[in-house]
């Protein structure tokens, strides 16, 4: 079986594990469904006024939506290796 998205999920566990506190399930287990959202349905021009909004409520995964931004280059890794801190 083929792991979906193992680059994201590998991001995440670094991440978390480097800033010695997050939650990886509940990142690991939301991070296909945010970044199949930013890949196929949501308006891709961000910077327009009919952009989509994207509210994540599940804020123990917030690691799983920081890692899609930076794959689509709206955080950058500085920002990333900020987590935590």
């Amino acid at each position: 079986m083929k792991l979906i998205n193992k680059d994201l999920r590998l991001k995440i566990v670094k991440m978390i594990t480097n800033a010695n506190e997050g939650h990886i399930p509940s990142s690991l287990s939301i991070v296909d469904i945010i970044n199949f959202l930013y890949q196929k349905k949501l308006k891709q021009n961000f910077n327009k006024k009919d952009k989509d909004y994207f509210i994540l409520s599940k804020g123990h995964g917030c690691a799983a939506l920081y890692v899609v931004l930076n794959k689509f280059k709206l955080l950058t890794n500085e920002e990333l290796k900020k987590y935590g801190k």
